[in-house]
């Protein structure tokens, strides 16, 4: 009985010994799962922290990049003045507080293109034509001595172009087109003024001017396709009205002849010795009016009109004394 009871305890002990093991083992398994599933849901975290940290700075630094070269390129580009003296021949995408001098004996022409001037465009002296892209001009453009073929304007804006000296024996062009106006432009040597087509909007030359300086006694200026503008004659001139060229008004103060194949709407006479071949509108002084190479006076009576366009005032520009020029 002894031994049999002895024999209980001891299996008793056996079968408690196998059920701790068995608890032990289930306990130290669902341990092992939990862990792993937590490190792979840390990994999945970290992976997915990285991706967005990886693409957030990308995104952020394509855009912010870009930003700084544009504003660093606007800062280069901006210059208190510029000199043109050297064999470079093109200028863009500028910026100009004061003066652009051109004094260049380079043969080669000079363009500029893209460029906001807030002074004066002036040329002292060019060699080579010289062209003018998508400018504007807070002052004027003014040319002291041109030797090139052809000074071009092309969506030009500017207060006033002057040219007061040119160097050749030929008469250069000074042609405008697009989106290009000015206030005025003072002729004081001979030229060809071309206005090809200018867009909607826009005038080209509101006001040509001619003047000039002893001891040059008569100039030649040829106005291609001008309209819409008016002209005062201040220096002795033989002025050729070439293609569709159609003046609004004209004011003669100086012995002139005008000819050609255009037309002057309103003439008005300041002085003797004016003729002209053809003539559309009203003569303000026929008695002072000389008719030359078979042309037509038209005047109140043959224009049958009861009132015609009055004298108006005096438009006359300062052109005989020579101005102060910039240097």
């Amino acid at each position: 009985m002894k031994n049999n009871n002895i024999f209980i305890s001891i299996l008793v002990t056996i079968i408690i010994i196998l059920v701790i093991c068995i608890l032990t083992l289930v306990f130290v398994n669902m341990g092992k799962s939990k862990k792993a599933n937590v490190s792979s849901s840390e990994s999945i975290t970290e992976s997915s922290e990285e991706i967005s940290s990886s693409s957030m700075p990308e995104e952020s630094s394509s855009s912010s990049q870009p930003e700084e070269s544009s504003s660093e390129e606007i800062e280069t580009n901006k210059q208190e003045s510029l000199s043109i003296t050297d064999s470079t021949t093109e200028y863009k995408d500028l910026i100009i507080e004061k003066d652009i001098i051109i004094d260049s004996k380079d043969l080669s022409s000079i363009n500029l293109e893209n460029i906001f001037v807030g002074g004066n465009i002036i040329v002292n002296n060019s060699y080579g034509s010289i062209y003018l892209k998508n400018i504007e001009v807070s002052g004027d453009i003014i040319i002291n001595n041109f030797s090139g073929y052809e000074f071009g304007l092309i969506d030009t804006l500017a207060n006033e172009l002057r040219l007061v000296s040119v160097s050749k024996e030929y008469f250069p062009i000074i042609s405008i087109a697009g989106k290009t106006q000015m206030n005025k432009a003072l002729i004081y040597r001979g030229a060809i003024l071309r206005q090809n087509e200018i867009s909607d909007g826009y005038k080209g030359f509101s006001h040509i001017g001619i003047g000039g300086y002893k001891p040059r006694l008569w100039h030649d200026i040829t106005l291609e396709n001008i309209k819409d503008c008016y002209l005062t004659i201040n220096f002795p001139a033989n002025v050729n009205l070439n293609g569709n060229t159609d003046i609004s008004q004209a004011y003669a103060y100086r012995q002139s002849h005008i000819y050609g194949t255009g037309s002057v709407q309103y003439l008005f006479i300041k002085t003797n010795n004016i003729s002209y071949d053809k003539i559309t509108g009203f003569v303000s002084n026929p008695d002072k009016f000389s008719i030359e190479k078979g042309g037509r006076l038209v005047n109140r009576e043959t224009l049958n009109v009861d009132i015609a366009k009055p004298i108006q005032e005096d438009k006359k520009d300062d052109l005989e004394e020579k101005p102060d020029l910039p240097k």
